[in-house]
């Protein structure tokens, strides 16, 4: 499995280390962003829509501290390729539409 990815498929020089250490980090992350959602903006939508505009948190962070300044993958993490940036903004899309719908 980790010989083929849908990174590898799609350019980009990415493989997912299925590790415990790389899952908790994640899963931990993941769950701080949940917390966005007892900020109560847009309190009349639904949370699969609040989900979708929480998103953008994520991936800005993402983009513009962590992987130029955490992990040195310059602005928008260049370093992995052109289409990064669209991966890291696809990723926090399905995470905010899924969080606010098991939400």
């Amino acid at each position: 499995m980790s010989e083929l990815s849908i990174f590898q498929l799609g350019g980009l020089p990415f493989k997912i280390p299925f590790t415990l250490p790389y899952l908790y980090q994640r899963i931990t992350w993941g769950g701080l962003w949940g917390l966005l959602f007892l900020v109560p903006l847009l309190p009349n939508a639904a949370n699969s829509m609040r989900g979708l505009i929480f998103a953008i948190a994520p991936a800005a962070a993402s983009l513009f501290f962590f992987l130029p300044f955490h992990d040195d993958m310059g602005w928008f993490g260049l370093k992995m390729g052109v289409a990064w940036p669209v991966v890291v903004v696809i990723f926090a899309i399905i995470w905010g539409y899924l969080a606010g719908s098991w939400l």
